[in-house]
């Protein structure tokens, strides 16, 4: 049953392979020590397959086997366009990334809690709805930060889509090439 509602409590949703540099595994250790304090917390996990045991047995049986835990694999866009509507709050805890692409698919859908990286940084100062936080701390740590989201309203997700979108980033490009005005087209 995926009843994708916001509905009462705080609905986070994670979605990322399970590489470690994805820093989910250290994510997850939190999210079961909050969910223990603050039965208000909802995580939706969407990812593939396990890369190695970055969790270990332990710890994703207790993940798998959670109430409030919803573990999605090989999903539509559809589906995962639902999540994002669920979800309060998209968390990305990776170590490093390129760019992050899920942070730009979160916005305008639901606010974003980033590990504190420089990449995120500079998202951050283009997106409003982009919150950091330190999400290589101690699971503790982590896990107290998860359980006073329950006393905050969720931020209402900022609507920057166009700022990222294909056209603009082509238009960008465009701008800054010495090409003739017919050369290229934005479709």
């Amino acid at each position: 049953d995926l009843t994708l509602d916001r509905g009462a409590g705080i609905r986070l949703l994670v979605v990322g392979s399970m590489e470690p540099r994805k820093n989910v595994a250290r994510f997850l250790e939190a999210f079961l020590l909050a969910a223990d304090q603050a039965p208000q917390l909802r995580l939706d996990l969407v990812s593939g397959d396990a890369w190695g045991n970055v969790l270990g047995e332990n710890t994703w049986a207790k993940v798998r086997q959670h109430p409030r835990v919803r573990i999605h694999r090989r999903i539509s866009d559809q589906v995962l366009l639902s999540l994002y509507n669920a979800a309060d709050y998209l968390v990305f805890p990776s170590l490093y990334e390129g760019f992050g692409l899920p942070l730009l698919e979160a916005v305008g859908h639901c606010a974003v809690l980033a590990n504190d990286i420089p990449v995120f940084r500079e998202i951050a100062g283009q997106i409003d709805g982009v919150h950091l936080m330190n999400l290589q701390a101690e699971p503790v740590a982590i896990a107290a930060h998860l359980v006073a989201l329950v006393d905050i309203n969720p931020p209402k997700p900022a609507d920057d889509r166009g700022k990222f979108s294909w056209n603009q980033c082509a238009s960008r490009i465009l701008a800054g090439l010495d090409l003739p005005a017919p050369a290229l087209r934005v479709a």
